[in-house]
């Protein structure tokens, strides 16, 4: 019952995905003998890690809406962007906090230091990226890398101190939020 090209595809395409691929890592890493600890799956500084993440998914979340809700056509676009949007960008969040650090960052720190570790991550994460500049124009490009690379460093730091991948997880899907909220209304 769901459409081609809707909210909910968008939606339920992404829990696709995300399930199937932390299905996927999760199984690898249990059969592999490998606790899933190593790979920041674990409460951590759980606190340090809500309070940062839920703190600024609201605020991305009122930001969006500030700036971008008058652009809906109806308060039935604008609930479906807000429903599905707040879905795709979790389980996106969490995908890729724990695709693109939490398998490699632990691994790195010993090898190459916490802040080495956390600009290569962040450098693979703009790297993996790069597909998004399709959506851009040409001036944006430079604006776009920094913010990638800026937000991803913020991750990873947060990612080491808090020792868990919630609170990254939870602040990548603001900006995934916002996002999916700016290209609904422009479209």
């Amino acid at each position: 019952g769901i459409l081609s090209g809707t909210n909910q595809e968008s939606g339920a395409g992404k829990i696709f995905e995300a399930v199937m691929t932390i299905g996927t890592i999760l199984l690898l890493t249990r059969l592999a003998g490998i606790r899933f600890e190593s790979i920041y799956v674990k409460r951590g500084n759980l606190k340090l890690g809500l309070i940062l993440g839920i703190g600024t998914l609201l605020n991305f979340m009122t930001s969006s809406l500030m700036f971008f809700s008058t652009q809906y056509s109806s308060m039935d676009a604008l609930g479906s962007a807000i429903l599905w949007g707040l879905v795709f960008s979790l389980f996106n969040g969490f995908l890729e906090e724990l695709w693109m650090r939490g398998l490699f960052l632990k691994r790195l720190i010993p090898l190459l230091g916490v802040g080495t570790s956390i600009v290569l991550t962040s450098l693979w994460f703009g790297l993996f990226h790069v597909s998004g500049l399709m959506y851009m124009q040409p001036q944006a490009v430079p604006f776009y890398m920094v913010n990638t690379f800026t937000f991803a460093a913020a991750w990873g730091y947060l990612m080491h101190k808090s020792d868990s991948w919630i609170g990254p997880g939870l602040m990548h899907a603001a900006s995934d939020f916002f996002l999916f909220l700016v290209m609904l209304s422009s479209g």
